[in-house]
């Protein structure tokens, strides 16, 4: 049995560096929640919104096709040229190239979304499969100041604890100057014959204080002294280039998301106006006031607009992803994880070869 006497430091200092390791792991595992939290609410918002794409391409390509009917019939009857019918058919053509790629960007989607979440690629959720709209956030982002970030952002923390746990190996590194000196005892019973090992008489005991020292190869433990400043210069460094690269991101992130809403409003506000414009254009055309090619124009130029709205929906739903993650939310409410633990079978249990 052996108890050292901490006259130097060197057990509250390893403590210290234990304790500072243990949370940058705690903290770390919180990055690592944060990602798959973003991972899958990315996953399913791109799914939707791919899925919402597709369905405006469709009625895109619908209206491409009754354009090219009417052109026909035109040209059937007199009233139309060769190159209406011939413009028709690009149009068409495009419209029907645009739904492919977003049909593969639903279903690479829905793939990464049953991956995220522990399934195999074709096993997807049926509540993502279904989905056809963007869901929307009606309270703003909690941004927060500058302090509360830092605070909450996983990869701070872990910075943070990483180089208080370098800053406290300094301080093992210096006990090494010192002698180490611990309490020991021992005790042990010896006998010639095996029955006289129950005779008191055979038991032997020690107490005492034990001194160790590397002295005089004091040179060894500067050196260690030196790693351990060094790597409190490594580990300042990197702390000091986290807390850079965080307000960089939440900085980045914030102007993008600000701009994707203005650029949504702005789209927004132009798929009204096609809106109106289209419903005129059908009153018009109910009173004889405007002809069929008129009306055709109006509701393409609607559905353009609402293909464009679209996309910037699903621009705004990828900012406010990359925005909670720069902000490193999400992991305080999270549920625990629970961890597989193996169990072997009949058909696992080791097998003894045998010869005859």
């Amino acid at each position: 049995m052996s108890w050292e006497l901490d006259l130097f430091g060197r057990l509250r200092s390893t403590v210290k560096s234990a304790k500072a390791d243990a949370q940058a792991s705690a903290a770390l595992e919180d990055g690592v929640r944060v990602a798959v939290a973003a991972g899958v609410t990315g996953a399913w918002l791109d799914a939707c919104g791919y899925a919402h794409r597709a369905d405006v391409a469709r009625r895109s390509l619908e209206l491409a096709r009754h354009g090219r009917d009417l052109a026909e019939r035109l040209l059937a009857a007199g009233s139309g040229l060769p190159v209406d019918v011939l413009r028709a058919d690009a149009l068409v053509g495009q419209a029907s190239a645009a739904i492919p790629m977003l049909d593969a960007k639903r279903h690479d989607a829905l793939a990464e979304l049953a991956v995220l979440t522990g399934r195999p690629p074709t096993e997807i959720p049926a509540a993502a499969a279904a989905c056809r709209r963007l869901p929307f956030i009606t309270t703003p982002l909690p941004i927060g100041d500058g302090l509360t970030l830092l605070r909450r952002r996983p990869d701070v923390r872990a910075a943070e604890q990483k180089l208080a746990a370098d800053t406290a190996r300094i301080g093992i590194a210096v006990a090494g100057l010192y002698p180490r000196i611990s309490l020991d005892g021992g005790a042990a019973i010896s006998s010639p014959t095996v029955g006289g090992i129950a005779s008191r008489n055979n038991l032997v005991w020690r107490v005492g204080p034990l001194l160790s020292w590397s002295f005089p190869n004091i040179s060894a433990a500067r050196a260690r002294i030196r790693y351990a400043r060094a790597g409190e210069a490594v580990g300042l460094a990197n702390f000091d280039a986290t807390i850079l690269r965080a307000l960089k991101e939440v900085n980045q992130t914030a102007e993008d998301y600000g701009a994707a809403l203005r650029r949504q409003n702005d789209l927004r506000a132009a798929a009204d106006h096609s809106a109106r414009a289209d419903r005129l254009m059908r009153i018009q055309r109910s009173a004889g006031a405007a002809s069929a090619l008129e009306a055709l124009d109006a509701e393409r130029a609607d559905i353009d607009a609402q293909a464009a709205l679209a996309a910037a929906d699903s621009d705004v739903a990828t900012t406010q992803v990359a925005l909670f993650k720069a902000l490193g939310g999400g992991w305080e409410n999270a549920p625990a994880v629970a961890l597989p633990s193996p169990q072997r079978t009949a058909s696992t249990a080791p097998v003894t070869a045998s010869s005859k």
